[in-house]
C-alpha cells in the first residue's frame, strides 16, 4: 500500500476517533445525564401524585371538600373584621350609637392618622366622652365588642366639673381607639406615617 494512501487511511480514521469521542462527551453524555435527571424528577412526581391522590382517598374528597369550605367561611370571617374604608362611617356611627345607648356624651371623635402595615392600614382616632364611670366602662366594653376590630389604648380619666350631692361625679375619658381597614381601602386624605 502506498505511503500517502495509508497516512490519508490513518488520518482518516484519527478523525473518525476524534469526532466519536467528541460526540461522545460533548453531546451524549450530557444528553444522557439530562435524561436521567429528568427521568428521577418524574419518577419524584409519580410518588408526590400517588401520596397526595392516597390521602385524598383516605380522607375522602368530601372531607377534603369540607375542610376548604370551613376555611373559607375562617378567611371570611377574619376579612369581616377588617373594613373598607368605605365601612368607617359605618363604624363610626356605630361608636357614636353605642355612645347614645351606653350614656354617654361623645365630645370629641378626631382622626390622628393611619399606618401601612403589609396586610392592613392601622388607624388611630382620638376620643373623649363624658359620663359616670359605669356608663364609660359601658362603653369601652361596647366599641371593643364591635363586629369590626376596634382597640381602646390609652385612658385617662378625670373628674369633669362639679358633682350634685348623692350623685355619681361625672367623668371625662380621653383616650385613643385603633382600628384596621384593607391596605386598598387607605388611598384617602388621612395622613399617614411611615
Amino acid at each position: 500500500m502506498d505511503p500517502q494512501v495509508r497516512q490519508k487511511l490513518l488520518l482518516a480514521g484519527l478523525v473518525v476517533v476524534l469526532g466519536g469521542y467528541f460526540g461522545y462527551t460533548k453531546v451524549y453524555q450530557p444528553k444522557r445525564e439530562e435524561v436521567a435527571a429528568l427521568e428521577a424528577r418524574l419518577d419524584n412526581l409519580r410518588i408526590q401524585n400517588q401520596t397526595a391522590k392516597a390521602l385524598t382517598d383516605a380522607q375522602g374528597r368530601g372531607e377534603v371538600e369540607r375542610q376548604l369550605e370551613a376555611y373559607r367561611t375562617q378567611l371570611t370571617t377574619v376579612e369581616g373584621l377588617i373594613p373598607s374604608s368605605e365601612e368607617l362611617p359605618d363604624l363610626l356611627d356605630a361608636i357614636s350609637a353605642e355612645a347614645q345607648r351606653t350614656g354617654v356624651e361623645l365630645a370629641l371623635i378626631q382622626p390622628v392618622g393611619a399606618t401601612a402595615e403589609p396586610f392592613y392600614t392601622r388607624r388611630s382616632y382620638d376620643l373623649e366622652v363624658l359620663g359616670t364611670y359605669h356608663a364609660i366602662a359601658a362603653f369601652l366594653t361596647e366599641i371593643a365588642s364591635l363586629p369590626r376590630i376596634v382597640t381602646p389604648t390609652g385612658l385617662a380619666l378625670t373628674v369633669d366639673g362639679e358633682q350634685a350631692p348623692g350623685e355619681a361625679p361625672k367623668l371625662a375619658a380621653k383616650f385613643a381607639i385603633e382600628t384596621y381597614v384593607l391596605p386598598s381601602a387607605a388611598a384617602d386624605d388621612t395622613p399617614h406615617e411611615q
